[in-house]
């Protein structure tokens, strides 16, 4: 199971959007589903975080952007 974080403000408050996506296709859901309008709707793509490991919770980070724009971070690649 894959956890996925919004990309917001600062830590605390990203960390208070974690939802668990199974696959890459929840991933999408979630995704589209926090954005506005289904004009947003657009492609999603998952890449490692150059920075690894994070230890403030111990993530594997991954990078999730939305049409090259970062929307949030996965704690590791979805299925």
């Amino acid at each position: 199971m894959t956890k996925f974080r919004q990309h917001r403000g600062g830590y605390a408050e990203s960390m208070a959007t974690v939802e668990n996506a199974r696959t890459f296709a929840d991933l999408d859901r979630i995704v589209n589903g926090f954005l506005a309008g289904p004009s947003t709707k657009g492609r999603i793509t998952v890449k490692p975080y150059s920075s690894g490991v994070d230890s403030r919770n111990g993530w594997d980070t991954h990078v999730v952007m939305l049409d090259g724009g970062v929307v949030g971070f996965t704690d590791g690649m979805p299925q």
